[in-house]
């Protein structure tokens, strides 16, 4: 059985232990019931070899009155709490270094009035509370308090612990796919994320799930939500093309399949999108307006290899599916049925790539879509650097993702790293041809 090493009990407490106290030095202890850290920083905590968690989401668990607690929290702190009645949620940010982000929710019971709709809450306990998430590993609980004891307190009535040293996704429930299909999603982000493998029975349920196209049930909203943060992983491909083999995407549209052009074009995204703004996917430019923020992610260069694929039929409801009607959907179709784009089933995508990176600035241009007249200088500086991108990028790289995983590099970063060093080349004159560019390759292949 896949087995991995927990991380030491006695870690594991005495950081919990630092982290609860650091969070009531944050912000005020709640005016009454009991909070308790939930979530991923509980799960990462337990995780071995993925580095120290992250602290920059912190999720907590009320059995108590939120609405009261964010009232104390905005008075102490001066800051914005946003609070959602609906829900009994609060969010608000802290700065501690850097910006974190803190969400507080009523414990609290979901019933599904039907598939994919949004539930209906009430208050409940810890354990109810728990017991309606999504899977085991993320429906454990830590005790916050301003003092404590060095003991394991970790509650955990699902054997979410167990599951973590076995390395395996589990739901909780049979209707968890059925009631809320986004999980599907953020298990496919785990299993990458983790190197996990699903349960036995949630494998079932998944795929009864694909079969039944459970996903038609929720928005494009909500599903463009899950995919960005499919592009914000750290192999975004990699999820991708768990999420294609899977059946998911071949059960909604038929005809589209994993292929190597999809996952060369894919792979040369992640690199475009951090050559255009150096750095990581998620960490591209401090803009702060909401609608930029969305393409800030690169987030329309991703979608365009993936809807590019499918029939021209099917490209009107792949835009409903992934919720991009309005303007992201106009540039798209604008790109996409752009006649150096759309033409020939042999194009490159590199050249696919380089085309769209020189159209997006025309159309985004046309579109208007980094308005209004007092963020000029913003919108002009980001269009330069597009700009400055695509005529750079048409004068180098004569070799594509695909032409490097045809000649076996395998897929990830690799790749990347690979397509930047051929372009350095170019740049400097030491490659002038696509056959010096496959020829550098070859000898870099044999040399590492």
């Amino acid at each position: 059985m896949h087995q991995r090493e927990e991380r030491g009990g006695e870690f594991m407490v005495s950081n919990l232990l630092g982290v609860s106290r650091l969070i009531f030095k944050w912000i005020p202890p709640p005016p009454d019931g009991k909070a308790f850290l939930v979530g991923g920083l509980v799960r990462d905590f337990l995780l071995s070899g993925y580095g120290p968690p992250d602290l920059r989401d912190v999720d907590i668990c009320l059995s108590g009155d939120v609405l009261k607690w964010s009232e104390r929290i905005s008075k102490n702190l001066s800051c914005e709490v946003i609070f959602e009645p609906r829900f009994n949620t609060a969010r608000f940010w802290v700065k501690h270094g850097r910006d974190i982000h803190v969400d507080i929710a009523m414990a609290r019971t979901e019933v599904y009035e039907s598939p994919g709709a949004l539930p209906i809450v009430t208050p409940a306990t810890l354990l109810e509370d728990l017991g309606r998430r999504d899977f085991s590993i993320n429906a454990m609980a830590w005790p916050l308090e301003e003092v404590g004891d060095c003991q394991d307190r970790l509650i955990d009535p699902f054997g979410g612990r167990e599951d973590i040293h076995s390395g395996v996704l589990r739901v909780l429930h049979r209707n968890s796919f059925r009631d809320d299909p986004t999980r599907m999603f953020r298990g496919f982000r785990l299993l990458s994320r983790f190197s996990f493998k699903w349960e036995e029975g949630t494998q079932s349920l998944l795929s009864e799930g694909v079969s039944q196209k459970s996903v038609l049930t929720i928005s494009g909203t909500r599903i463009r939500k899950e995919f960005v943060r499919i592009f914000l992983e750290k192999e975004p491909v990699d999820v991708l093309k768990r999420i294609y083999l899977s059946g998911l995407m071949w059960s909604l549209f038929p005809k589209a399949i994993w292929s190597q052009t999809l996952e060369g074009s894919l792979l040369e995204v992640v690199w475009l999108v951090k050559m255009i703004f150096g750095g990581s996917v998620s960490s591209l430019l401090p803009l702060k307006w909401s609608l930029l923020r969305e393409w800030c992610h690169g987030e329309t260069f991703f979608y365009l290899p993936i809807l590019k694929e499918l029939p021209s039929e099917d490209l009107e409801s792949g835009i409903r599916f992934f919720g991009l009607e309005g303007k992201v959907g106009s540039i798209l179709k604008d790109v996409i049925s752009e006649p150096s784009v759309s033409s020939g089933k042999e194009m490159n995508p590199g050249k696919f790539l380089r085309v769209i990176s020189q159209h997006v600035v025309e159309t985004g241009s046309r579109y208007g879509w980094l308005m209004p007249q007092s963020r000029m200088d913003d919108r002009k500086n980001l269009l330069s650097r597009l700009s400055s991108f695509s005529e750079n990028i048409l004068k180098s790289s004569f070799i594509s993702g695909e032409d490097l995983l045809r000649m076996g590099i395998p897929g990830g970063k690799r790749v990347g790293e690979m397509l930047k060093s051929v372009d350095e080349r170019v740049r400097e004159g030491k490659i002038t041809s696509r056959e010096e560019a496959l020829q550098w390759v070859r000898s870099e292949m044999l040399r590492t």
